[in-house]
């Protein structure tokens, strides 16, 4: 029997406070993700496309996260987006 869309989500969420320590880090990495334009996690195509084949997109974006690059990134973004 094939796992559901809401066990995946389940897995994952566990996954992601293992990994960031705490589900508020694991909602700030959600949402720099959204504010960097990368993805929606909530959005199930975007949640599917980020954890298949064993998730090596998934695991860059938590290193960005977690080595600072992804509110880096973010506060460029904005940043070029205000000069114009």
């Amino acid at each position: 029997m094939p796992i559901t869309i809401s066990e995946k989500r389940d897995q994952f969420t566990k996954f992601l406070i293992k990994e960031l320590g705490s589900v508020n880090s694991v909602k700030d990495f959600s949402q720099q993700l959204r504010d960097a334009g990368i993805c929606d996690l909530r959005n199930d195509k975007d949640f599917e496309n980020v954890t298949k084949d064993g998730a090596p997109m998934l695991m860059s974006l938590l290193t960005w996260y977690n080595f600072g690059f992804l509110n880096k990134f973010i506060e460029i973004k904005q940043k070029i987006k205000e000069e114009k």
